[in-house]
Parts: C-alpha cells; structure tokens; sequence
C-alpha cells in the first residue's frame, strides 16, 4: 500500500477550488445591480395601472432609491399630461396617484416613467365605450 504525506490530494484540491468559484459573486451580481434574491434582481422594472379612481400608478423592479419621473398623456388631443415624481422604496417599488382632466378609463391614458439618464418604460390604456354624459335639461 502507497502512502503519501503532506500534502491535499488532488481530488480536495479540485472540490476546495469548486466551492470557492462558487462562492465568487454570491454578494451582488455581475453587472452592479442589485444582489440577487431581492426582489429588483429579479425582473426589469414594470409599471402598471392599479386603478383608476384615482389613476394609480404602481412601479416594481426598479433600483432602490431612484428617482422616477412620470408623465400621464391623455389620448385625446388638446389635453395636457400630468407630471408627477416618485422615489422607489427599498423593496423596488412604488405607487403614485395622479388627478387630472382625462386620467380616466373613458379617455385612455399613456404614462411613461424615466428613471436613470435615458431610460423609460411606458403603460397604455385604451378608451372604453363610455356612455355621453347626459345633458341637463332646461327647466321651464
């Protein structure tokens, strides 16, 4: 029977190498975002409509901390947006209530969020049939 001492085997030396590869960039991930397991390392960031009584806007995925500016385009023409600004919170989200002239199903509505220099995502939603505001009557 060979013996040999002093030294690792070649065989701990290969598995030793393996768990430290794998323990290389458990901390944060590759391109500087967030660490993954939380919840902004997990998908791009999405803005949806919550609601629209208020219009409510809520943000998820985004970097923790950023700045977010919101612009809400009515889609009928000769209505002016609304700007609002929101800050994500440490879990990657937000929420923000916007009033304003046309904010409402009837219209139809296209925000877009900018965060960091030159990004934007956008959300839409189509006019639905509403029925004509009744006119009021004259009274005799």
């Amino acid at each position: 029977m060979n013996v040999s001492r002093g030294g690792l085997s070649p065989l701990a030396v290969g598995l030793l190498a393996l768990v430290v590869a794998a323990g290389c960039g458990q901390g944060r991930s590759g391109s500087g975002g967030p660490a993954p397991g939380t919840p902004a390392a997990a998908a791009h960031p999405v803005l949806v409509i919550a609601s629209f009584f208020p219009l409510t806007l809520e943000g998820r995925h985004f970097r923790p901390g950023a700045k977010v500016v919101l612009r809400a385009q009515p889609n009928e023409a000769g209505l002016k947006p609304v700007y609002a600004r929101a800050d994500v919170r440490r879990d990657g989200t937000f929420a923000v209530r916007l009033r304003g002239y046309g904010l409402d199903p009837c219209t139809g509505v296209t925000v877009t969020a900018t965060f960091q220099p030159h990004k934007s995502i956008s959300v839409s939603s189509r006019p639905r049939g509403c029925p004509p505001v009744p006119v009021p009557s004259p009274s005799s």
